[in-house]
């Protein structure tokens, strides 16, 4: 076999310019576009990282953000039940005082019309007793005459301050009987007052059953009541302050 060595020269020379040629013209564009790609991918890689991390710091902080939320929403609802349970407590106790209170006016007010109404029941009770001892008094009555309670008259216009008496003895009197005064009454009487009140005044008489027994002298500002019925109204008095 022969070999042009010539023409593999030529070739070989051929193949390195085209080589030479195509990394001119084809690799080195080829290369640099490879890296611009990858320079543009390496880029949008560290984007979608950059979004990517951006992405996830936004999902905690909302998650965070959810976090505080529900913690701020837990402490306001626990506020509020406590507040709630606190202002119950007080709306019971003072619920509870009030109708403490409400009971014990009601006893206070159930209490003061029971002694109203015993107080009441005594005084007529005291009432009736009275009356029944000036019925039984009144058939007697009327032998006791006068002169037994004119010492009571002497005695009760000696307690009189002294300007009373003199204005008594100075004014017109009235002097009421139970029964119509015996004839050497009259005399007993005017010595009587004559001792108490230093002279004879002007003197009316009068007549009411209702005394049944004794005598009442009224003047213009004074009465001295010395009867068995003020006896009796007397005796009734101190029961009713007693009771």
């Amino acid at each position: 076999m022969h070999i042009d060595w010539w023409t593999l020269a030529l070739q070989t020379i051929n193949l390195v310019i085209l080589i030479g040629l195509l990394g001119r013209f084809l690799f080195r564009p080829m290369a640099a576009m490879v890296a611009a790609r990858q320079a543009e991918a390496a880029r949008l890689l560290d984007e979608a990282a950059a979004a990517k991390a951006a992405a996830t710091a936004a999902r905690d902080a909302v998650t965070a953000d959810h976090a505080a939320i529900d913690r701020a929403r837990a402490e306001v609802l626990a506020a509020a039940r406590t507040e709630a349970e606190a202002q119950r407590t007080a709306l019971l106790a003072e619920a509870e005082a009030t109708i403490r209170q409400h009971q014990a006016d009601a006893d206070t007010v159930a209490q003061r019309q029971r002694d109203e109404a015993r107080r009441q029941l005594d005084q007529s009770a005291h009432a009736l007793a009275i009356d029944v001892a000036a019925r039984l008094l009144q058939t007697g009555a009327a032998r006791l005459g006068i002169a037994p309670f004119l010492p009571d008259l002497e005695a009760a216009l000696a307690e009189v301050p002294a300007p009373a008496r003199a204005a008594l003895a100075a004014g017109a009197l009235t002097l009421t009987t139970a029964q119509a005064p015996a004839p050497g009454d009259a005399a007993a009487i005017a010595a009587v007052l004559d001792r108490a009140l230093g002279q004879a005044p002007a003197l009316t008489m009068a007549v009411d059953p209702a005394l049944i027994a004794g005598l009442r002298l009224d003047g213009a500002m004074t009465a001295i009541d010395v009867s068995l019925r003020a006896g009796l109204t007397r005796i009734a008095a101190e029961l009713d302050r007693h009771d």
